[in-house]
């Protein structure tokens, strides 16, 4: 038990800190433009970390199910909309 606990406070939690810890040191010392910041983590940052846990990721039968299931609900609800908007005349 402690042993997982430790490898999730490892492996999410305190990288989470040490990027706020850095924030905050780098906050404290220069006048920072957080709308510059923002733009550079939505472009930059966030799609390096999909992609990164996209690769990592193990491709299970379960995972798999779930893509299934997706694909499937959203056919079925893009059917359903196009029966409704048929209906309206949209």
């Amino acid at each position: 038990m402690v042993d997982l606990f430790l490898a999730i406070f490892l492996d999410n939690i305190a990288p989470l800190f040490l990027i706020i810890f850095i924030g905050w040191l780098l906050g404290k010392k220069f006048s920072l433009d957080i709308y510059t910041l923002t733009k550079m983590n939505i472009y930059v940052f966030v799609p390096a970390l999909v992609f990164v846990k996209i690769v990592e990721t193990e491709i299970t039968k379960d995972l798999l199910k779930g893509f299934l299931f997706t694909f499937v609900l959203m056919f079925i609800m893009s059917l359903i909309v196009g029966g409704v908007s048929r209906l309206r005349k949209s």
